[in-house]
């Protein structure tokens, strides 16, 4: 593997279910995506993760946005709640709610939390993906899914490893996607500006 320029934020992980070559833009280019409102957001809700942390009752103690870092592996994350001592219940937490979706992006970014959480910090029980003010998501740890959360961060260092991005996915959001001005509408590898 080649060096990676210190760990990989586990927020990447949420692209993967869109495009695995959108994933490799945003670290190997030089094009910067700008944020989204929620993101912008993301930065002044310490309160709402409190009052969400009510809503739900989650046991004591509860840790707001703590970034963890694994100890072997490239990649750091920080959860938006992690509660409990023993048994951990990690919160992820989405301000604007979307009409229709599975959630895949935040599930898959909530399931990577978990497995860094279990890995850094003990045993996980639970995750909720709450997207507005609904909880769209809950679903105990368990040993399958540590291991597709494995999995999802292993394909995550390989992409980002590789000297080209990988094939075009070409699904109905190539339209709205920030890189298609640097992404090629065939397979063939993209050029970098």
């Amino acid at each position: 593997m080649k060096e990676l320029k210190g760990s990989i934020s586990l927020s990447l992980i949420r692209n993967l279910p869109y495009c695995e070559r959108m994933v490799w833009f945003k670290l190997n280019s030089d094009i910067e995506e700008p944020p989204t409102p929620s993101m912008i957001l993301s930065s002044e809700r310490h309160r709402d993760l409190k009052r969400i942390a009510e809503s739900l009752m989650l046991p004591q103690p509860m840790q707001f946005n703590k970034k963890l870092c694994h100890p072997q592996i490239p990649v750091c994350g920080s959860p938006d709640i992690i509660s409990g001592e023993e048994r951990k219940i990690i919160v992820e937490y989405k301000h604007f709610s979307r009409e229709r979706g599975d959630f895949q992006d935040f599930r898959a970014q909530l399931l990577t939390y978990g497995w860094l959480v279990q890995e850094v910090e003990g045993r996980v029980w639970k995750l909720v993906l709450m997207v507005g003010r609904e909880v769209v998501w809950e679903q105990e740890y368990s040993y399958e899914l540590h291991i597709s959360a494995r999995h999802l961060v292993e394909r995550l260092l390989k992409i980002l490893d590789s000297p080209t991005p990988p094939s075009a996915s070409y699904g109905g959001k190539c339209s709205y996607c920030f890189f298609k001005s640097v992404c090629s509408s065939s397979n063939q590898p993209a050029e970098i500006l």
